[in-house]
């Protein structure tokens, strides 16, 4: 069965031999790692594409239809909750009851690369009321520049993109 996550209105489709999590969602980074250290922020997807080596941290960003309406700039907050996220899969490995040790620890363990995605849907006309955050291209380096010590090929994608080995279609 293809592992299917539903973030908003986008169905991420995994290959078959991926362990993925909706990470956002699962009750132990909400209940408790969401209120540590003033507050812990949470990437919606962590997936193992197993064949390969590679974690995937992916934050999604679905601004087609409505803006952001975040004053943190968008660089910032994707850097931040990569940052929780991995420091919080390393406490679920060793603090997350009796669901998630055992995932959380083939994730990290089986993990020989780590790469970084922020998945943006922008308006396909750009307009007063739902504008262009920033020119594709300077926010891809701008998040490069920023996770450059975490994965140096920190990439930024939409769907109908070719550059990520999962697809994403519209709920």
């Amino acid at each position: 069965m293809t592992p299917q996550v539903r973030e908003g209105q986008l169905i991420f489709a995994f290959p078959d031999d991926w362990i993925v999590l909706k990470y956002d969602a699962l009750s132990y980074v909400r209940k408790h790692l969401g209120g540590f250290g003033g507050g812990s922020k949470a990437v919606d997807i962590v997936a193992l594409d197993a064949p390969q080596g590679s974690l995937w941290v992916i934050e999604v960003k679905d601004y087609k239809d409505w803006r952001r309406q975040k004053t943190m700039g968008l660089v910032d907050e994707v850097s931040k909750k990569m940052r929780d996220s991995l420091a919080g899969l390393v406490v679920l490995m060793h603090r997350g009851g009796a669901d998630y040790p055992a995932v959380a620890k083939k994730l990290l363990c089986e993990a020989q690369h780590l790469r970084i995605v922020l998945h943006l849907e922008r308006p396909a006309v750009p307009s007063r009321l739902r504008p262009d955050l920033m020119d594709p291209k300077t926010l891809h380096d701008a998040l490069r520049r920023e996770l450059k010590f975490v994965d140096n090929q920190a990439r930024v994608t939409s769907r109908g993109m070719a550059n990520v080995p999962w697809s994403v279609s519209r709920a």
